[in-house]
């Protein structure tokens, strides 16, 4: 927090943003009162950020029911940041200093349209980068690929490219598959509730690759598109 220029307060009302980590995965009903939480706060006009961790420390990825439980309620769009990386520290040291940074471009930088558009469309990419990886890839995606290399004996952290070729093809069906329906998710509620001064409505040319011959880590990128 200190690292953020930021300060803990005692009292929520004192409070600029909510910061909310979730350790509790493997809690029966856990994911859905605490995304409840997170609801009733942003409707209340709440800044949150969302920091999803593994408390176990053997998975990379979001959990699946916490992350679902955010798009059914169509709430990751107005989360100022979100994380679920492999370790607490990442996750923690991206969530933080996103949110952070982004509560600082709207108090500061949201009264000329053309940069408010500027800012929200690079939220809007981070965002939805960040659910795209960390739950879209490496939860759903990146098993199914393991899987495939294991069908086919090919060491999983040493591809030759033309295995990494052929991984990246299986990937990419599966990939383009998730962006269409986060897409639907981020972007598909009633435009009216878009957030305000932001005409950035819709996410495409989705590329992906894997830069390392492993699945461990993917180069992920695409375009959010605002108009005038």
């Amino acid at each position: 927090i200190k690292a953020t220029g930021s300060r803990e307060v005692q009292n929520e009302k004192d409070a600029d943003l909510l910061f909310y980590v979730y350790p509790s995965r493997f809690e029966a009903g856990r994911a859905v009162s605490f995304v409840e939480e997170i609801t009733v706060n942003i409707k209340k006009g709440k800044r949150i950020i969302v920091a999803d961790i593994d408390p176990k420390g053997d998975v990379q990825g979001g959990d699946k029911v916490f992350t679902n439980e955010l798009g059914k309620r169509g709430v990751l769009r107005e989360l100022n940041g979100y994380a679920s990386w492999n370790t607490a520290g990442n996750t923690i040291g991206t969530a933080l200093p996103h949110g952070v940074v982004f509560a600082l471009a709207q108090a500061k930088l949201m009264k000329s349209k053309d940069t408010a558009n500027r800012v929200q469309a690079a939220q809007d990419w981070f965002v939805f980068h960040r659910v795209l990886d960390d739950f879209y890839y490496h939860t759903l995606v990146r098993a199914e690929a393991k899987n495939f290399i294991a069908q086919n004996k090919w060491n999983p952290f040493r591809l030759s490219d033309a295995e990494t070729e052929k991984v990246e093809q299986f990937s990419q069906k599966l990939m383009l598959e998730s962006f269409t329906e986060l897409s639907n998710i981020y972007f598909g509620g009633d435009k009216n509730d878009l957030p305000k001064n932001s005409m950035c409505q819709e996410a495409s040319n989705m590329t992906f690759d894997l830069p390392w011959n492993r699945t461990f880590e993917a180069e992920i990128d695409f375009q959010i598109i605002c108009r005038n």
